[in-house]
């Protein structure tokens, strides 16, 4: 940055406070001994900071020192009132009591009738397109049951 009348909002403030880098300081001091103006802006604001009073320190908050165990505990609470809360809850009990149980299963009666024919699970166009097999087709890899 090169230190100019036009430009000096961007080099005076950092100038005052010793921010800028060595080269530009040089640059700057340079420039202020040249310029009247820029000269009496920078002595005038010197002045003003020399009038203001230093700045007082931000106080900081102690730091709070971690406790792993209160959240351990805490987990621990957790986990001991879900058991607790879930130990009288057995699936009799949780069952609605509105809705009755299924009967047992009777033994099955013998039919006088006899059993269906086995109904095929191949559409017509499907037993056509096997040539009528019933079973899939298996690759020649296979070997037969």
């Amino acid at each position: 940055m090169t230190p100019r009348c036009d430009n000096r909002d961007e080099w005076m403030g950092p100038s005052l406070y010793g921010d800028l880098a060595f080269t530009d300081e040089a640059a700057a001091a340079e420039h202020l001994e040249g310029c009247a103006a820029c000269r009496g802006e920078s002595e005038g604001l010197k002045a003003l900071l020399g009038a203001l009073p230093p700045p007082e320190p931000v106080p900081v908050a102690p730091r709070r020192r971690s406790r792993p165990w209160v959240a351990a505990a805490a987990l621990l609470a957790a986990v001991a009132a879900g058991f607790a809360a879930g130990r009288g809850s057995t699936p009799e009990r949780l069952a609605s009591p509105a809705v009755p149980a299924p009967p047992p299963p009777r033994a099955a009666a013998v039919s006088p009738h006899p059993a269906p024919a086995p109904v095929s699970l191949f559409s017509p166009a499907a037993l056509a397109f096997l040539g009528g097999r019933r079973e899939p087709i298996r690759s020649g890899n296979e070997e037969p049951r």
